[in-house]
């Protein structure tokens, strides 16, 4: 596809070589190193673009509208949830995403954020095997972890059981579920309840797998849960973090080998 005009619309990691790769793809290239501070400075950087990519911004309906020469969409991350991939697609724009290219900077995070625990004959639940998953598992076995998975589909050489069973054993649980339609408010109020007390529970995901927000904070301090969270984009539950020990909160970084 010819691109006329390339955007790289928000905050990125690209390097001064990459860059300079981008700007061969198009005749025009401008790249922004900040977030646009509101929906009307996204559309304003995109302008007549045909082709944009994104690392951090939702690309909502509103954008895709009011920007109607976008042809190519770039996401640079592995979940696409964020952005209304459905419109752009009826919209016949084109879509690409980077499948595999946080699997090791998410399994070490979690693996990161268990230091300071006593894991010794500890059993960790798995809850979803992607390419993140299956590596925090494996990961979970090499240190002697007890690991326990759940997956919407049977694998061969994981221990998989019933996802209740998940909540009732595992001391700690990593959810790696991918966030689409199906799985949103997926971990519901009644499987919080099996939960044992003081066990861990690690969302790099999104808050939006649980089915009530208020009812996880209630078992967190009745059941003295850790839950720890890598994501921004629950007010509420990064509010709580700066007054409730028991969950800790850090904004989406890369932890490379």
């Amino acid at each position: 596809m010819e691109i006329n005009k390339l955007v790289i619309l928000d905050k990125n990691d690209f390097n001064k070589e990459q860059k300079q790769e981008l700007k061969k793809l198009a005749f025009e290239t401008i790249i922004y190193d900040d977030l646009p501070k509101d929906e009307k400075e996204a559309i304003k950087r995109i302008g007549d673009a045909d082709a944009v990519i994104v690392c951090w911004y939702s690309i909502n309906k509103n954008i895709l509208d009011a920007c109607p020469n976008i042809k190519y969409l770039g996401i640079v991350a592995t979940g696409v949830e964020w952005c209304d991939v459905n419109y752009a697609l009826k919209k016949r724009i084109f879509i690409t995403n980077i499948p595999a290219y946080s699997t090791n900077a998410v399994s070490n995070f979690v693996f990161s954020q268990l230091k300071g625990f006593l894991l010794n004959n500890k059993t960790l639940g798995v809850i979803g095997l992607g390419n993140i998953g299956k590596r925090v598992a494996k990961i979970g076995k090499s240190k002697s972890l007890n690991v326990i998975c759940w997956d919407r589909t049977f694998k061969d050489d994981y221990n998989i059981i019933n996802l209740e069973e998940i909540f009732k054993k595992a001391d700690i649980i990593s959810f790696h579920l991918k966030l689409v339609q199906d799985t949103e408010k997926f971990i519901k109020n009644s499987y919080l309840d099996l939960l044992k007390k003081d066990s861990i529970l690690i969302n790099t995901v999104s808050s939006k797998l649980f089915e009530d927000i208020n009812y996880l904070a209630k078992i967190v301090n009745s059941k003295n849960i850790t839950l720890i969270l890598d994501f921004d984009e629950d007010k509420n539950l990064s509010e709580l973090a700066k007054t409730n020990k028991n969950i800790i909160y850090t904004p989406p970084y890369c932890l490379e080998i």
